[in-house]
This record gives C-alpha cells, structure tokens and sequence, in this order.
C-alpha cells in the first residue's frame, strides 16, 4: 500500500515538475498549433511548365517544385 502512495506521489511530482520546466522555458501549447495568419501563403493551382500536371502551389514564392515530374517552376512578377 504504501509503495502505491509513492509511486502516485512521483508521477504527480513528475508532471508538476514537466509543467514548472515548460513554463519557464515559454513553451505552450498554443506554440504548436499552426496559425494561418503567421504567414501570408497564396495557394494557387497552376499547370506545371514541364509535364502539364495541375499542381498546388504558394505563388507568394519565386519557386515551387512539381510532385510529378519535379520539376522547378518559376515564378516572375
């Protein structure tokens, strides 16, 4: 019995212990969650230039690779 009440004792002391190290190092959960207003991605589908394929790509970047034929599409202006 009292083997128990110390094994429950560490556990509860190890996840205090967990939350007290995530707090002081500015780690949350809400740092994980991916927001779609952090970055300004402009999601288009286009014809690759190569093979012909539609793809889905971020024309906010100079570049995207095609996942057919991996090729490099440019983008100018």
């Amino acid at each position: 019995m009292r083997r128990e009440i110390t094994m429950g004792i560490g556990i509860r002391l190890s996840i205090v212990l967990l939350m007290v190290t995530s707090i002081i190092g500015g780690v949350s959960v809400r740092s994980f969650v991916p927001s779609a207003n952090k970055n300004n991605s402009q999601m288009m589908t286009i014809s690759c230039e190569h093979c012909h394929e539609n793809i889905l790509v971020d024309i906010s970047k100079v570049e995207a690779e095609c996942e057919h034929c991996y090729g490099i599409n440019e983008f100018r202006g």
